[in-house]
C-alpha cells in the first residue's frame, strides 16, 4: 500500500506541475501585442477662412505629388480659421508632410495665387525642409501641426492703356513705346501698336508686363513712318507731360509687380 500510494502521489505532482506550467505559457501577463499603427492628430492653421474649400494634406518622402504619395486625407474646410482632425493608421516612417486649401484650383495641379499651402517644419516660399522631418512611430499617437500661407500673385502686371487722339486718324497706324529713355533710335524696351479705327479713342491691353519705372510715349504715324523722327501732322504724346513744352525729366510711369495698372495718353498733332 505504501508503494502504490507513493506511484499515486508522484503521478498526481507530475499532472499537476504540467497543468501549472501549460497555463502560464498560454498566459501573457502583458496581453496580446498591439500591432496597430498610429493615429496622427493634425491641425491646419489658416491665414483666413476659406469655409466650404475643399483641403488636403499629404505625406510622402518627396514634396512633388506628380509621382504620388504614400498617403493622403481630405476633406472640406469649416469656418474659421483652425482645422482639426484625427488620421487612423497611418505607417511608420519619416515623412515630408505638407497640406493644401484649392481654393482657385484643384488638388493635382499646380497650386494658383489664392490657394493656400503650407509644409510641416517649413515654408514653400523660403525655407522648403531638405529631407523628411515628421517622423511618425510604429504605433501610439503623433500630433502635427501646419501653418498655411496664401499662394502670391507673382504673375506680371497687365497695363489697361487709353490713347487719346485729337481728332480721327482712321486707317493710321498707331504705336506706344516703354523705355528708360526718350531717344527711339537705341531701341526700346516694350512697344504695342495697331491701327486706329474711327473716332479719337484707341485701347490696348498688353499681359504680363515687367515691374519697372518707365518713360511711355505714343506716336500716330500720319505723314510718316514709326522708327524715323515725327513730321507735321504726326500724332505724339507722352505719359505726364507734352512732347512740346513738358517732357518729364525721369521715367514716371510705376508698373507693380502684379496686378493690373491704368494708363492715358493724350496726343497732339506735331505742328
Amino acid at each position: 500500500m505504501k508503494y502504490l500510494d507513493k506511484f499515486r502521489f508522484i503521478l498526481i505532482l507530475l499532472i499537476s506541475l504540467a497543468i501549472v506550467f501549460s497555463c502560464q505559457d498560454d498566459d501573457d501577463p502583458l496581453g496580446p501585442e498591439d500591432n496597430t499603427p498610429a493615429n496622427v492628430v493634425a491641425t491646419l492653421n489658416l491665414p483666413l477662412d476659406v469655409n466650404g474649400k475643399s483641403w488636403h494634406v499629404v505625406f510622402d518622402e518627396d514634396i512633388d505629388p506628380s509621382n504620388g504619395y504614400i498617403y493622403t486625407d481630405n476633406g472640406i474646410c469649416g469656418s474659421g480659421t483652425t482645422i482639426s482632425f484625427t488620421i487612423e493608421d497611418v505607417p511608420n516612417g519619416v515623412f515630408f508632410v505638407y497640406a493644401r486649401v484649392s481654393v482657385n484650383s484643384q488638388f493635382g495641379s499646380p497650386p494658383k495665387p489664392g490657394d493656400l499651402i503650407g509644409i510641416y517644419g517649413g515654408s514653400f516660399v523660403d525655407n522648403i525642409p531638405e529631407l523628411p522631418n515628421f517622423t511618425i512611430p510604429e504605433k501610439g499617437e503623433v500630433s502635427i501641426s501646419i501653418d498655411l500661407m496664401e499662394v502670391p500673385d507673382n504673375t506680371p502686371a497687365d497695363v489697361v492703356g487709353t490713347l487719346n487722339l485729337p481728332f480721327n486718324v482712321n486707317g493710321k497706324s498707331w504705336h506706344v513705346v516703354f523705355d528708360e529713355d526718350i531717344d527711339l533710335s537705341n531701341g526700346y524696351i516694350y512697344t504695342d501698336n495697331g491701327i486706329c479705327g474711327s473716332g479719337t479713342t484707341e485701347s490696348f491691353f498688353i499681359e504680363d508686363f515687367p515691374k519697372g519705372l518707365y518713360y511711355v510715349y505714343a506716336r500716330v504715324s500720319v505723314n510718316s513712318e514709326f522708327g524715323s523722327q515725327p513730321v507735321s501732322g504726326d500724332l505724339i504724346g507722352i505719359y505726364g507731360g507734352s512732347f512740346l513744352d513738358n517732357i518729364p525729366d525721369t521715367p514716371n510711369f510705376a508698373i507693380p509687380e502684379n496686378g493690373e495698372v491704368k494708363l492715358s495718353i493724350y496726343l497732339m498733332k506735331v505742328p
